[in-house]
């Protein structure tokens, strides 16, 4: 073991980590059973059993908040969760690689927004001006406040949950899809089987063993609906939707949690393999090898069906960019044209003045600085202490291995109740203090997993040379390993960036000076504040904007640098994506 110290002196920041982050806070529920005394602490508070559930389920407003909560779950299970299945199949149908590429990449652009900015982009989507109601105007519809009357909440909060995440979804099943054996299509394609059949007798009941595994998770996911989407789309006028979906406003509500499925953060049983989370794109880019085949025995039917499938596929990843598109020709158009309603997905009396207003906000430019530092800082600390704990756990010799594993797992699945956790960060210091934007979110249990396995396949040969060179575990970490991971690095950085770019729960919960919040929490007041946004502007007769073109141009401005990184680390992604995502 005396050899091997550089392996646990590297696991201990990591280790740290889970257990102040993960495993303190979540030991912290027992306060759900206690009068909890912040000078007393958790462990000499005295226990009250079950007085504060009596408490919650008596509250006035329980029996509403947790119907509306029962209701929009079932909306996901049954609206939501089987439109990645459905476009898995069609997009596995499509043959031409290219096309498929951009097909998912168009889909895929959704899930990197931040709730905020869907919020942002929905609320513009469905103002009185926004394209839904210029387009129900032309078939001579009534204008539909959807954002203001709360019988639109639920259909405007599944529609928004789809057009964000259901193309990210269709990863896990595009990996099991590949995962079968290209003989079975062969063979029936020998036998007369068209195309549908194929489908109906082969791909569908080998997807079903994924698909259900991931409905259990759904289901152990039904009352999580997620704060931060509830949140950014309940306006004042739609609180009515019996009662506040989710929350109930009760200081002794304390709940431990459910497990939180994004299908990024499972480990995923498909056939006699394992797939982990979104590490699945290998299915998205590997190419069977027999579409010659393919060709050869498809009838006139098939290739329709298969035609008509990829011009559906088309136009919904049209359709998928249309709210974008739609947001960013607003914030380019004048106030005149976004009033006459003139605006779609094109500007209108092209102007920058918008732009101009934004550009000259400093209260933004400080928010998008410290936004973009904790971002940089925080993203370069994530992957500086996933590879520190990834590379041990990626040793046979080092001991302590499976049972940290088994912690990281548990970490993974279990999240953390939000009161004990907001008091262990108050507890060491990150209140109200920067870091709290950086310091949470520099170890991330899946992605841990990620690189760990990544770290697995790396060389042995190349690792026996470097230590018969006299290389010990650090070097060889942060000399050979790591320039040569370049792949899973910008993989996780891309995550990691993405989360600490978007976060806004962490920022509402422990921020309150004005002059650190990040750039999420800025626009969130510019959704919901006319007055925030309009700050500093001239008298209202000078204006070649409004709110609706400013709330628009911030928007974009918060997208930007998302879509700027994004094609850079595209291919190190696709990459990073397939090495180290099947485990036989």
């Amino acid at each position: 073991m005396k050899g091997y110290w550089p392996l646990y002196a590297m696991a201990i920041p990591g280790i740290v980590f889970l257990i102040v982050f993960k495993y303190i806070p979540l030991a912290g529920a027992v306060i759900a059973f206690k009068d909890y005394s912040v000078f007393k602490g958790f462990v000499d508070s005295p226990w009250v059993g079950l007085k504060h559930f009596k408490t919650l389920i008596h509250h006035p407003d329980f029996a509403r908040v947790f119907g509306n909560t029962m209701m929009l779950g079932f909306l996901k299970i049954v609206l939501v969760f089987p439109v990645p299945v459905l476009l898995a199949l069609m997009i596995n149908e499509i043959r031409k690689s290219a096309l498929k590429k951009g097909i998912q990449t168009a889909l895929y652009i959704p899930h990197f927004l931040s709730w905020v900015i869907v919020a942002g982009i929905v609320f513009d989507f469905f103002s009185l001006s926004g394209l839904f109601n210029i387009v129900a105007g032309w078939f001579g519809h009534e204008p539909v406040l959807g954002m203001q009357e709360s019988v639109y909440f639920r259909p405007v909060y599944v529609i928004a949950s789809i057009w964000r995440d259901a193309g990210w979804g269709t990863v896990v099943y595009m990996a099991a899809i590949s995962a079968i054996d290209p003989q079975l299509y062969e063979s029936a394609m020998m036998d007369g089987a068209s195309k549908f059949r194929q489908i109906r007798h082969i791909t569908f009941p080998l997807l079903l063993p994924t698909v259900l595994v991931l409905f259990l998770l759904e289901i152990g996911n039904f009352l999580d609906l997620g704060f931060d989407q509830v949140f950014n789309l309940l306006t004042p006028m739609t609180y009515s939707v019996w009662g506040y979906p989710g929350y109930v406003r009760v200081p002794d509500r304390h709940s431990a949690g459910a497990v939180q499925l994004c299908y990024g953060g499972r480990l995923v049983p498909v056939g006699n393999r394992i797939y982990s989370g979104v590490h699945l794109q290998q299915a998205v880019e590997e190419s069977f090898g027999w579409g010659a085949l393919v060709d050869m025995f498809e009838s006139r039917g098939e290739k329709i069906f298969v035609s008509a499938i990829t011009v559906f596929l088309i136009l919904l990843s049209i359709i998928a960019l249309i709210p974008l598109l739609s947001v960013l020709s607003t914030s380019f158009s004048s106030k005149s044209a976004v009033d006459m309603n003139l605006v779609t997905i094109w500007p209108k009396q092209f102007t920058l003045d918008s732009w101009g207003h934004i550009i000259d906000r400093p209260d933004l430019w400080k928010s998008f600085f410290l936004t973009l530092g904790s971002t940089v800082i925080g993203t370069a600390l994530a992957l500086l202490m996933t590879a520190l704990l990834a590379y041990p756990l990626s040793k046979p010799e080092f001991r302590w291995g499976p049972v940290i594993m088994i912690g990281v797992v548990i970490a993974m699945i279990f999240k953390a109740p939000i009161v004990p956790y907001f008091l262990t960060v108050r507890g060491i210091g990150l209140y109200n203090n920067p870091l709290v934007l950086v310091v949470p979110h520099i170890l991330n249990p899946f992605n841990l997993i990620i690189m760990r396995s990544f770290f697995k396949e790396f060389s042995k040969e190349l690792e026996e040379a470097a230590f018969l060179e006299g290389c010990g575990y650090f070097r060889m970490l942060f000399q050979f390993v790591l320039p040569l991971s370049k792949a899973v690095l910008a993989t996780l950085a891309l995550f990691y960036g993405v989360v600490l770019w978007n976060q806004f729960q962490h920022p509402l919960f422990f921020l309150q000076d004005p002059d650190l919040f990040p750039l999420q929490i800025k626009i969130r007041q510019f959704i919901t504040d006319d007055n925030a946004i309009m700050a500093g502007a001239v008298s209202a007769g000078d204006l070649n904007y409004n709110e609706r073109t400013l709330r628009a141009a911030t928007v974009i401005f918060a997208i930007i640098p998302i879509i700027l990184v994004y094609p850079f680390l595209q291919k190190y992604f696709v990459k990073g994506a397939m090495i180290g995502s099947v485990k036989g």
